[in-house]
């Protein structure tokens, strides 16, 4: 049977294309562009989402670069840098001994390809449009989440666990309640860091950070307070910043809220308290009767199994993927229906050994070049989440590495445009003097 949520995606999935597409042709230009750069957003935050087997984000990026192939592209040099590294990887379906699913390479190929052309032909505010469009479809899903704890929308079969929460797991309009934890987080950072109305950003902080604590996603949990740490030692390391008044506005008010919300359920209700206390308890310690925790070491240890006989450029993208949910290695077949590992490191090192090392670094540098402001907190929560629940192949990554591209480029844009106009000033001023 079909989820409903999904189903219920799928159906706003496709009015929003086809919504796009009367734009296109009828709207003004000015009004056809915010409603596709919202339309982005949005995309960006689905997993399954796909059109004739490609995803909506990257359907939608070719739109917008059709649209304005006018404009005189810019991109960074680490952008040539994130292509070659991408195709590095892609390239070891070809010789792999254990590729699942060749798709996969094609798949990853469009999606550094639509990262890399959304930050070519878009502007700061076109991308601004494009993360507005990301937190309202991230906190729709939240309210989804907040519906399915009450009763009113249905969840997933087998996704409840009721051995994990007394209140049950919401997984909101995502696959599971990890994705969930995942993208909550990412709207706790949208809603610090965009410029907001005070209302706007108490509601949305307060709305994504409940659905990040209702739904034990320890991933989500880790992920957030790593970007947390990394964003408060680049704040002490770089002091200078440009965050403007209305950057700034309502965020005490906004974490203050959200903690009263969080704290009051916590405080009243016993049974949330105990299972927050106990899911906590078993974020660094595998117990026995925590299946989730012994199935990641399972998974593991199977992922580090087929990396010790993996050539130098792996097994073939997609290989992980043959390691089962409880560590079981599948060798025969094509498709077992999971091409990734959930741990995206060791899952690329399975798939393509020292050929993964430059994309690795690519993202790294990425993070750490931008963590100073939200584009390199977002690619440091979805890199860090997915150490333990993959999102590297799907949009919401690859948003967060044209944001990251687009920071890098702009310091560069900028950098240069000072140049220029401090050589163009000596000229002037030397040409002003006698015998200049």
């Amino acid at each position: 049977m079909t989820d409903p949520s999904f189903l219920m995606l799928a159906a706003f999935g496709l009015a929003a294309l086809v919504a796009v597409g009367l734009l296109v042709l009828c709207a003004e230009p000015k009004a056809r562009d915010r409603v596709i750069a919202v339309g982005i957003g949005v995309s960006a935050m689905t997993v399954n989402l796909q059109v004739g087997g490609a995803h909506a984000f990257t359907v939608l990026v070719f739109i917008w670069v059709f649209l304005h192939l006018r404009r005189r592209p810019s991109l960074p040099g680490v952008a040539v840098w994130l292509l070659i590294s991408a195709g590095l990887i892609a390239s070891t379906v070809l010789a792999g001994d254990l590729v699942g699913n060749p798709r996969l390479a094609l798949q990853l190929l469009a999606l550094t390809g639509s990262a890399i052309l959304l930050v070519a032909y878009s502007n700061q505010q076109d991308r601004l449009q494009m993360m507005y469009g990301a937190l309202a479809a991230i906190c729709f899903g939240c309210i989804y989440g907040l519906g399915q704890l009450a009763g009113i929308f249905p969840s997933r079969a087998g996704l409840v666990h009721v051995d994990v929460s007394a209140i049950g797991r919401p997984s909101g309009i995502w696959p599971e309640p990890d994705w969930l934890g995942m993208y909550a987080g990412v709207g706790m950072l949208l809603a610090f860091h965009l410029p907001l109305q005070r209302s706007v950003r108490v509601v949305a902080m307060s709305l994504c950070t409940t659905l990040w604590v209702l739904s034990f996603a320890r991933a989500g949990w880790l992920a957030l307070v790593g970007v947390a740490i990394l964003g408060l030692a680049a704040h002490l390391v770089v002091r200078r910043t440009s965050v403007t008044r209305l950057h700034r506005k309502g965020r005490v008010a906004a974490i203050t809220a959200s903690v009263a919300i969080v704290a009051l359920p916590v405080w009243y209700f016993k049974d949330i308290a105990a299972d927050l206390s106990v899911r906590l308890s078993r974020t660094f310690s595998a117990q026995s009767d925590d299946i989730s925790g012994q199935a990641r070491i399972q998974q593991t240890e199977g992922l580090l199994h087929l990396a010790d006989i993996a050539p130098w450029y792996g097994h073939g993208l997609s290989a992980a993927g043959r390691v089962g949910v409880s560590g079981k290695l599948y060798f025969s077949g094509s498709d077992h229906g999971n091409n990734v590992a959930s741990n995206w490191l060791l899952g690329l090192w399975v798939d393509a050994q020292y050929l993964a090392i430059p994309f690795i670094l690519v993202v790294a540098a990425l993070a750490l070049l931008t963590c100073n402001g939200l584009p390199g907190q977002f690619v440091a929560l979805i890199a860090l989440n997915s150490l333990f629940s993959n999102g590297t192949f799907v949009p919401v990554f690859w948003f967060a590495i044209a944001l990251a591209l687009a920071k890098v480029n702009d310091r560069h844009v900028l950098a240069h445009t000072r140049l220029r106009r401090r050589s163009f000033s000596v000229r002037e001023s030397t040409s002003g003097r006698p015998g200049g």
